[in-house]
């Protein structure tokens, strides 16, 4: 079975178990990916870069605060299936979490509005260089002229911004410092103070860098990837704070279940280890008649097998 061609279904069985306006909201969180990609691809050419990203911004925060769960199921189906915008799904990914973590930890409004920018901006000035590297098919070392745009992005970035007319001080040396470490061991300048925002930046973008699937490589089970994450004193509480936000098995992350059913989380539940799911086919396969909900904090329907990879994982 081709658990991808049947998520618009999904979407549908979505949208008639939340509130009313879920499908604008479906149709506003496309039209972000679709404007953000415009803008991250053409920087220098954009007309009121800096306003067009405040309202992106503004629009994506709107969709998370209506039905976040929506949204984090809408974005897993861009990452999915369309390599051709890694980079700009990567951005939305990262914005929607720096939303979640900001709110939880109940930052000021104008420094989370700050921190959603920089996730939005923070690889603007190598959109197109990351989407490349995504659909290579093999693993290849970076020519020396790539590796120099990947070392210089944070700050080239930063440049790109302020020259576009960006003043808001956060964002900006969020971009410029989200590959710092406290270490003194980041790029490009070492330094060993990188803001708190710039630290949530690096730690919520290596997370989806390292659960997201590229052409030459499948995406690494998110347990695993917080577990790499989270023996890094700086960032334990980032990844502490994804994980209460996110749950074990977010949105649109495919499951076995422990009757043998193979189905897609639909939305989190109130532990992070027991969302609500629907069931899409039986043990053998086989496609049910009709969408069947599974409570997955009922033993009967208990989740045995994940995967953020593709339903091919899960048999």
């Amino acid at each position: 079975m081709d658990m991808l061609s049947d998520q618009a279904a999904l979407l549908q069985t979505m949208d008639r178990t939340s509130a009313p306006a879920a499908p604008d909201s479906s149709v506003r969180l496309s039209r972000v990916v679709a404007d953000l990609s415009a803008v991250l691809l053409h920087p220098v050419e954009t007309d009121g870069l800096a306003q067009r990203v405040d309202a992106l911004a503004r629009d994506l925060r709107l969709v998370v605060a209506h039905d976040a769960d929506l949204a984090l199921f809408e974005v897993q189906r861009y990452g999915s299936s369309q390599h051709g915008i890694y980079s700009v799904v990567h951005a939305v990914q990262c914005a929607i979490a720096c939303e979640f973590i900001a709110r939880r930890l109940r930052w000021p409004e104008e420094s989370m509005v700050s921190l959603v920018k920089a996730a939005l901006t923070m690889n603007i000035a190598i959109t197109e260089l990351q989407g490349t590297l995504a659909t290579q098919t093999t693993i290849a070392k970076p020519t020396a002229k790539q590796a120099d745009a990947i070392a210089m992005h944070p700050a080239r970035g930063a440049e790109i911004l302020l020259d576009a007319g960006v003043r808001d001080a956060v964002w900006l040396r969020a971009v410029d410092e989200h590959h710092e470490r406290a270490d003194g061991r980041g790029y490009p300048r070492g330094t060993s103070e990188p803001s708190r925002p710039a630290t949530t930046l690096r730690y919520v973008d290596e997370f989806f860098a390292k659960i997201s699937s590229r052409a030459s490589r499948p995406a690494m089970p998110l347990q695993r990837a917080a577990r790499q994450l989270y023996t890094d004193a700086d960032g334990r509480w980032i990844v502490e704070t994804l994980i209460k936000e996110f749950g074990l098995y977010p949105p649109g992350t495919y499951v076995r279940l422990a009757n043998g059913d193979l189905g897609v989380v639909l939305r989190r539940g109130r532990r992070v280890n027991t969302p609500l799911a629907v069931a899409l086919a039986n043990r053998h396969g086989e496609r049910l008649p009709r969408r069947v909900y599974r409570d997955t904090s009922d033993t009967r329907y208990a989740i045995v097998m994940a995967s953020n990879m593709g339903n091919e994982h899960c048999r």
